[in-house]
């Protein structure tokens, strides 16, 4: 598995950048890539990087606020 930024440009013109997880596996011969989550726009999994982070060591969280 690994991560891949796709951008997008929305109908206004607006590029956005979204993040998604994806693995390869071998489909009748040929290996294709397949999509496992899509983690959402880029900006704002940098706003809340340092809340993942502690997530992902197995600290407790707070609630992550909209």
């Amino acid at each position: 598995m690994f991560l891949r930024t796709v951008k997008v440009t929305s109908s206004s013109g607006t590029v956005h950048e979204y993040v998604r997880v994806v693995t390869s596996v071998r489909e009748q011969g040929k290996i294709c890539q397949k999509v496992i989550a899509n983690l959402g726009r880029r900006d704002t999994l940098q706003a809340i990087l340092p809340q993942l982070q502690r997530l992902l060591q197995g600290e407790r969280t707070t609630r992550i606020a909209n």
